[in-house]
């Protein structure tokens, strides 16, 4: 499994920065490739929407902030989950790219949780792994899994 962790924005000035996207757009083709399983938590989820030709916007109160995620079709059997978000971009609704399909969005509509249309590639907006329970984390990867 490649997994895209968040930290940092998608696109800085800095050279490091350009030399990290690089090497997660070419961990994204050697994944699919490989038919390797890629999740992208927060910066890595914002990432993969960007390698599939969707677009990320600047969103306000998002960065060390408590969200409402409301899940379709009560995904791991809830409606809904209280999560803690770090980042200053999102995807609205309308900047998906259409190789997604919708998991999980907050309560101004951003994209919080996506799959990919045909290949095991998962984003999540949020950092399930800095939860005090990681069962949410657990769920998902067996998910990719199968």
């Amino acid at each position: 499994m490649i997994i895209l962790p968040g930290g940092n924005d998608l696109f800085g000035k800095n050279r490091l920065l350009k030399i990290r996207l690089d090497i997660e757009k070419r961990l994204i083709r050697y994944g699919i490739k490989k038919k390797i399983p890629i999740i992208g938590i927060c910066r890595g989820m914002q990432v993969l929407n960007y390698h599939f030709n969707g677009k990320i916007k600047k969103i306000n109160n998002h960065m060390k902030k408590i969200t409402k995620v409301f899940f379709k079709n009560k995904l791991f059997g809830k409606s809904y989950m209280m999560v803690k978000c770090f980042h200053n971009y999102g995807i609205p609704n309308n900047l998906i790219s259409k190789s997604f399909k919708i998991l999980a969005t907050d309560n101004l509509n951003n994209i919080e949780m996506f799959k990919h249309n045909k290949l095991k590639i998962y984003g999540i907006m949020w950092h399930p792994e800095r939860e005090k329970k990681i069962t949410f984390l657990n769920s998902i990867l067996k998910i990719i899994r199968k």
